[in-house]
């Protein structure tokens, strides 16, 4: 089973469908082998419908490239990707969904932070053999 993403220049994305609650929409995801966990950025989840008052509060604070991030938890939140072969491949999880701490950054960060895409963490990709081959233009998710 493969799962077809595409780069964006040269960094790999695969489309989802995200459904938390009663919202549900498609997301972009990058690919980010550096992240320990799959990210749902707000921006993201307010294009969904969701508002960061339906989530609870994290116990645990995150630091990234793009700065520092308050971690809000979407429980059992599904994410699907559809594989070449049209089957959907799903995913359940609490899923971390992340804005930026406007009390220990800039608004210059924020508006940084507010730029990334939704990341794709490894809690994810390790279920796959991961290809992204930028010469080639192939990036795909593989069982």
């Amino acid at each position: 089973m493969i799962i077809r993403g595409f780069l964006l220049g040269d960094a790999p994305f695969f489309p989802g469908r995200v459904s938390i609650a009663s919202h549900e929409g498609r997301v972009w995801f990058l690919a980010d082998t550096g992240a320990t966990r799959t990210l749902l950025l707000d921006h993201d989840a307010q294009a969904l419908g969701l508002t960061m008052s339906e989530l609870e509060p994290a116990s645990l604070h995150l630091t990234g490239i793009g700065g520092s991030v308050r971690p809000f938890v979407a429980r059992e939140a599904d994410v699907q990707f559809t594989s070449t072969e049209s089957i959907e491949v799903p995913w359940r999880q609490d899923l971390l969904v992340v804005r930026p701490n406007a009390a220990e950054v800039t608004p210059g960060e924020v508006a940084c932070i507010r730029r990334l895409p939704s990341l794709l963490g490894r809690d994810f990709l390790r279920r796959f053999r991961f290809v992204c081959d930028c010469r080639s233009g192939e990036v795909l998710l593989e069982r």
